[in-house]
This record gives structure tokens, C-alpha cells and sequence, in this order.
């Protein structure tokens, strides 16, 4: 059986070997005549003959001046619109720069507020870098509006006629001159661009330049506007000072009434009490205290001595006894004067000791407060006398030799490019519009 049952088994093995070798034989001879069809068939195209191209007419080239770009009726408006929108203003404006427009002088001036302040000394050197930076360039911040205010322009204008000064050369120069205009708010508006300001924060440096179409007005009109800074400065010193003494008046005012009624209640707690000095009679209880205890103690003493020598009806020992009963009532009484919890609350020493120590030691705080106050007022009359905060000017008001404004060449260049950059927005938006219909 075994052997029948291998033989079998390599008989089926071997059958389906054969059958794979076939089918690989009919895939190999399948794929040799595909390829020996498409062979012939090449060979075929090969010695078919070739058929002719096709033959395409191609019309004949333009002549040069046929293919030239004609200009069209917008190409000239554009061109037209060039030469009167951007090339006409452009010639006219620089014509005018030249020719019409009124040099102008400048006068540049440097000054910034100071503050003096003697007890800025006294502190800590971080308060005193703090304090007075942040004083002087507060006051500086109000200085930098104060002099581009109204206020500034009607007192200058009062002083030195603004108008007839920024009008000299309006006969032919309309543009850069104030105008006929008379109100005070077109006035103000000229002096921002007549008058600049630079402001250094961090030093609380102020930087004028003043422009006018002479030298000697520029001049004039920065001295003009130096001189009602510092009076500007000079009156925030003035208030500052009225108020720091009014301030030290009113403290050494309190201290002063503060110190007048405590001295008041001493007065009356002692006439109340019939005590000069509650401290001294306090020493006085308690040494006399602790007299009568020693003698209650010697007194017991004797006692207990008598009685080891003595009958118990002995009428010394009666003495003792008194005399020990009666110091006992005097220690008991003295007790209750210091501060027994049985006698009253204002006849007990310590009570009233307390309070004498409350009355003096705010008596002693009122005092020192008082002359702090009055060492802080004459410190704030003293330095009223004096100008603690004024105006330094590092630099006078320069006169000019030659005139530097208008720049002609930088306004010439920007307006005429402003003018040729708007021209080529609104063609560009023209052919947009165009392009999308």
C-alpha cells in the first residue's frame, strides 16, 4: 500500500509538470507569431509608396508701412492730456518757484526749563534722577503748547503785527504769504507752518525755528516768543511757590492747633486729678508700698517670736496684732489707689498713669510734627524768595545771512511728480474701465 500510494503521488507530479511545459510552449509560440504578423505588416507599409504633402498657400507679407501702428483719436486726448495736465502745471510751478515765489529767512533759538529745587538734594539719588526729569519735561510739555497756542500768536501778533510782516511780498507772492484773511484762527494756522518745534524728550530740549521773509523779522519774532516763555515760566514758578507756602501755612496751622489741644487736655487731666507729675507719684506709691510690706513682715516677725516666749494671753501680742491689722488696711487702701480691680475707675493710679502716658507721648508727637511744619514753612517762604524754575536757553535767537526757504528744487521735483503720478493713476484707471467693457 505504501508503496503503490508514492508511486501514485510522483505519477500525478509528473503529469502536472507536462501540462505546465505545455501551456508555456503555446504562450512562446503564440507571442513568436504576433511578432512575425507585425513583422509583415511593416514590411508591408515599407514598400506601400508615399502619398504627396499637402500644399498650403500662404498669402503675401504687408508692406512696412502697412504694419505701423496708426494713433487713434484717444491716443492723442491722452497726449493733449499731458501736455496740459502735467507738463503745463509742472513748468508753471517751477516758473513760479523762480521767479515769484519770496525768499525766506530762518532764526533758530534752543532753550528748555530748569528746575532749582534745593530739596531735590535730600533724596535718594533714584527720586532725584525720577522727580526732577519728570518736573522739567512736564513743564517743558506745557511750554511746547503753550507756544503754538493762540495765546502765544495774539501776544506776538499784538507786539510785532504778524500780518504785515508775513504779507510783505504778497504783491507777487500770493502763495507763500499769509493772505487777506484776518481771523485769528487762519492767523494761527500760518504760525504752525511758519513756526517749528523739536522736542527732545529725554533732556526736555525745545528746538525753534521761526521763518519770515527778512532776517530781522525772523529775529524778532523769535526773541519775541523767548521772552513770553520765560514770563510763561516765571508765573508757573510764582504758582508753584504761592502754593507750596500756602500748603506749609496750612500744615504748620494744624500742627499749631493739634499741639494747643493737647496741651489743654494736660492741663485739665492734672487740675481733675490733682497731679503735677503722675510719675512721680507713682514712684512715691510703690516705694511706700513696699515700706509697709517690710514692716507687715517685720511686724510678723516680732509676733512669732513673742509667742515662743510669751503666754498667749499676753497683751503685747494683742499689740502686734493691731499693729499688723493696720498695715494691712493701709497696704490694701494703697493697693486700691494703684490699680485694685475693687476701686474706682478714676481714683486708680495706673488708669490715670495710663492716660498721662497717652497725653504725653501725643503730647511729644504734636511737638515734633509742629516743628517739622514750621521748618517746612520757612523753607517754603525762603524759597519763594528765589526762582527755583526758569527758562535756560542754550542757544539766542540766530539772525540768517542767506535765505533758505522755499527749496525750490525739492517742491519743484515733488509737485511735478505728484502731478505725473496722478495723470498715470487716472489713465490707467481710464484703460482699466475700457479694457473691461
Amino acid at each position: 500500500m505504501t508503496q503503490s500510494g508514492a508511486d501514485d503521488k510522483s505519477l500525478q507530479v509528473s503529469r502536472n509538470r507536462a501540462v505546465v511545459e505545455a501551456r508555456r510552449a503555446e504562450r512562446k509560440a503564440a507571442r513568436l507569431a504576433e511578432q512575425e504578423r507585425a513583422r509583415e505588416e511593416r514590411q508591408k507599409a515599407a514598400r506601400k509608396p508615399k502619398e504627396p504633402l499637402p500644399v498650403i498657400e500662404v498669402p503675401p507679407l504687408p508692406e512696412a508701412e502697412e504694419l505701423r501702428a496708426r494713433p487713434r483719436l484717444r491716443h492723442w486726448v491722452i497726449l493733449a492730456s499731458f501736455l496740459l495736465c502735467v507738463l503745463l502745471p509742472s513748468l508753471l510751478w517751477n516758473w513760479y518757484l523762480e521767479t515769484r515765489a519770496a525768499d525766506q529767512y530762518v532764526s533758530n533759538a534752543s532753550f528748555s526749563v530748569r528746575n532749582n529745587d534745593p530739596m531735590a538734594t535730600t533724596d535718594l539719588l533714584s527720586q532725584l534722577v525720577t522727580s526732577s526729569t519728570t518736573v522739567e519735561a512736564s513743564d517743558a510739555t506745557i511750554l511746547y503748547s503753550y507756544i503754538l497756542s493762540q495765546e502765544m500768536v495774539e501776544k506776538v501778533g499784538r507786539e510785532l503785527d504778524l500780518r504785515a510782516i508775513w504779507n510783505r511780498p504778497a504783491d507777487r507772492d500770493w502763495f507763500f504769504t499769509l493772505g487777506d484773511d484776518p481771523s485769528i484762527e487762519t492767523l494761527q494756522d500760518y504760525w504752525h507752518s511758519m513756526v517749528n518745534l523739536t522736542y527732545e524728550q529725554s533732556q526736555g530740549i525745545i528746538g525753534l525755528q521761526v521763518r519770515a521773509f527778512t532776517a530781522e523779522d525772523a529775529k524778532a519774532i523769535a526773541d519775541s516768543v523767548l521772552h513770553y516763555s520765560t514770563l510763561l515760566v516765571n508765573r508757573l514758578s510764582e504758582a508753584a511757590q504761592e502754593d507750596a507756602v500756602r500748603y506749609a501755612r496750612n500744615d504748620l496751622q494744624e500742627a499749631r492747633d493739634r499741639l494747643t489741644d493737647l496741651r489743654g487736655e494736660i492741663r485739665e487731666f492734672r487740675i481733675d486729678n490733682r497731679l503735677i507729675a503722675p510719675e512721680i507719684e507713682a514712684t512715691v506709691q510703690f516705694a511706700l508700698l513696699t515700706e509697709l510690706q517690710q514692716m507687715q513682715s517685720q511686724a510678723i516677725i516680732d509676733r512669732a517670736e513673742l509667742l515662743d516666749t510669751t503666754r498667749p494671753n499676753d497683751p503685747r501680742l494683742a499689740t502686734v496684732d493691731r499693729r499688723i491689722a493696720a498695715i494691712g488696711e493701709q497696704i490694701t487702701a494703697e493697693r486700691a489707689r494703684l490699680g485694685s480691680p475693687d476701686a474706682p475707675q478714676n481714683q486708680a493710679l495706673s488708669a490715670l498713669l495710663y492716660r498721662w502716658e497717652e497725653l504725653r507721648t501725643d503730647l511729644e508727637f504734636s511737638g515734633q510734627a509742629y516743628l517739622n511744619a514750621q521748618a517746612s514753612y520757612l523753607l517754603a517762604r525762603s524759597d519763594a524768595r528765589r526762582q527755583t524754575r526758569y527758562l535756560a536757553t542754550h542757544i539766542r535767537p540766530t539772525l540768517a545771512e542767506t535765505p533758505t526757504y522755499p527749496q525750490r528744487l525739492i517742491l519743484g521735483l515733488l509737485v511735478s511728480f505728484l502731478i505725473l503720478v496722478t495723470w498715470a493713476v487716472t489713465v490707467f484707471i481710464y484703460y482699466n474701465v475700457r479694457d473691461r467693457r
